[in-house]
C-alpha cells in the first residue's frame, strides 16, 4: 500500500486525511478545542465517548478488558438509517483490552478479533488552548481493514471535533460513505 495524501497546506496545519505510515498502520490527527484533560474525558468516560464513538463498559486500567458498543446512527441529531452493510455491527458489543493507560496523554487498546487484534493508540498533546489528538491504528491485516478504520476514524474524529467546538456534526453515515470513497482512491494496492 502506498502513502495517501493529506490536505495540510502549512507545516503546522493538521491535514484532514490520515496517512499510511507503515505497511499495516494508519495515522490521523485532529486539532481539538479544549485541554488534553477535557479531550481525555471524551476518550475515557462512557457518557462523553458515546457522543462521538461508542459507550465504554469496564475498568480503564492496563490489562483490563473493556467493551465498546457502537450506535453510529445516534452520534448526530440527524435522523439517519444505518446502511445495510453495517447493521450487523450496530449496538453489538466489542471486547477490547487496555494496553497503555497514561492519563491524560496516551491510551492504547486492542481492536478487532481477539485472535489477531490490531491496536489503536490515542496520543494527546497540548497546543495552546487546544489539543492535538493523534490516532494511530496499527497491525491491520489487510487493505480492507485499512480502508475501514481510516474512514471510520476520520468520520468519528470529525464528530468529536464538532462536539468539542460546540457545533452540530454533519450526518454520520453520508459523511462516512463519502470519505470512504476518498480513502479508496487514496490508498492504493500493492
Amino acid at each position: 500500500m502506498k502513502v495517501m495524501r493529506t490536505n495540510a497546506t502549512e507545516e503546522n496545519e493538521v491535514g484532514e486525511f490520515g496517512s499510511v505510515v507503515g505497511p499495516a498502520m494508519v495515522r490521523i490527527q485532529r486539532l481539538l478545542s479544549g485541554s488534553p484533560e477535557v479531550v481525555w474525558e471524551y476518550l475515557t468516560q462512557s457518557e462523553k465517548c458515546s457522543q462521538w464513538l461508542a459507550t465504554i463498559d469496564g475498568a480503564l486500567e492496563v490489562g483490563a478488558q473493556i467493551t465498546l458498543t457502537f450506535n453510529n446512527s445516534t452520534l448526530t441529531p440527524h435522523n439517519e438509517e444505518t446502511p445495510e452493510e453495517f447493521k450487523k455491527h450496530e449496538c453489538s458489543p466489542q471486547a477490547k483490552r487496555i494496553l497503555v493507560y497514561e492519563p491524560p496523554h496516551k491510551l492504547t487498546y486492542t481492536w478487532g478479533s481477539q485472535d489477531n487484534p490490531s491496536e489503536v493508540t490515542f496520543e494527546l498533546e497540548a497546543q495552546g488552548e487546544k489539543t492535538l489528538l493523534t490516532v494511530t491504528h496499527a497491525k491491520l491485516p489487510n487493505r480492507d481493514q485499512l480502508l475501514g478504520v481510516s474512514s471510520g476514524w476520520h468520520s468519528h474524529l470529525n464528530v468529536l471535533r464538532a462536539k468539542l467546538a460546540g457545533d452540530t456534526p454533519e450526518p454520520f453515515w453520508p459523511a462516512f460513505l463519502k470519505v470512504r470513497k476518498e480513502y479508496e482512491r487514496a490508498i492504493e494496492s500493492d
